[in-house]
């Protein structure tokens, strides 16, 4: 087997995103003096630890050539599902959080129905479903703010190891770890590659293609059934009205990190580059003293951007 060539890493999809990556700490070290410490750190961590989450169910669900906007609205039921039973009964933790995985879940499965039973395209289906998940968040809670938490619901987002190490910021890196597990040993992770590369093919191959999409949906709602238990956990109450530019942030994320718009390529690992580069912009810009709608601007600039990259990227490898 011939050896890569000395160039191969440069030309690698997600040099580019590490280059910029490091180009934005430097930039943001050298104009403020507040960015590079380590409560700076932990704060960008704990930050951007739902969304690191979140972007590696995306990852998958965009390597399929699909894409899920109902993340927002799904967060918002998960949390105020969990967070009412939780206040209401007390209850521990690892119920709270397996309430979010499960409704979660199920809105995956909408998803999944929706985009595989009855051919709605996943632009189309998921938009749907996340107006309908974050109505019925607004119906359950009668469009209140779910106060009073017990102490215990507030561990995972506000928690910390040794008094510095974000608690939440742990869990994403366990996620993070499980996914580049699945990714690079699964014959699952093969075939959702097949799927974005070319459907039709895939299920000529033998690939049970609607199953498995289903199972992406799935584990992409499970994942923002976590993301959004973290979210709630670090506010430390339930609103409905949580998530709005996640599915957005998540895209962006994914995108950023190299994943084709277009499907049959992308890693996860990038994805959480792609998930820092936000955090660190929006971090830096902040301790800068950037109003939130001038970050509303850039937001959309960096996705015009990845997504412009990747569009010419892919007209160059046809």
């Amino acid at each position: 087997m011939s050896k890569p060539g000395k160039n191969a890493f440069y030309k690698d999809k997600g040099f580019g995103t590490v280059v910029v990556f490091i180009l934005l700490v430097i930039i943001f070290s050298i104009i403020s003096d507040a960015f590079l410490t380590v409560t700076n750190i932990m704060t960008i961590l704990l930050q951007n630890s739902a969304l690191v989450i979140m972007s590696m169910g995306m990852t998958f669900v965009i390597i399929t050539g699909g894409i899920d906007l109902s993340v927002g609205g799904n967060m918002a039921l998960c949390t105020i599902c969990a967070s009412m039973l939780i206040r209401q009964y007390q209850l521990p933790i690892i119920a709270g959080v397996l309430i979010c995985l499960a409704v979660g879940g199920v809105v995956g499965l909408c998803n999944g129905f929706c985009v595989t039973c009855l051919g709605i395209p996943p632009l189309l289906a998921t938009i749907g479903m996340d107006s309908v998940a974050r109505g019925l968040a607004y119906i359950i809670c009668g469009g209140a703010t779910i106060s009073n938490m017990p102490d215990n619901f507030k561990l995972l987002g506000r928690g910390y190891i040794f008094g510095v190490i974000p608690i939440a910021a742990v869990i994403a890196a366990v996620v993070v770890v499980i996914y580049v597990v699945i990714q690079n040993h699964t014959a699952f992770a093969v075939s959702t590659y097949a799927i974005g590369g070319n459907e039709q093919a895939a299920y000529l191959s033998g690939i049970k293609t609607k199953s498995l999409l289903r199972r992406i949906y799935v584990l992409m709602g499970v994942t923002c059934g976590l993301a959004a238990y973290i979210n709630a956990s670090r506010l430390g109450v339930g609103l409905a009205a949580v998530g709005t530019d996640m599915s957005f942030d998540a895209v962006t994320a994914t995108v950023l990190g190299g994943t084709s718009i277009a499907g049959g390529s992308g890693k996860v690992q990038r994805a959480v580059l792609g998930a820092f580069i936000i955090g660190v912009i929006f971090n830096g810009l902040t301790i800068l003293n950037v109003q939130s709608f001038e970050q509303q601007v850039a937001k959309g600039l960096i996705l015009i951007l990845s997504i412009g990259v990747d569009t010419v990227r892919n007209r160059k490898e046809a």
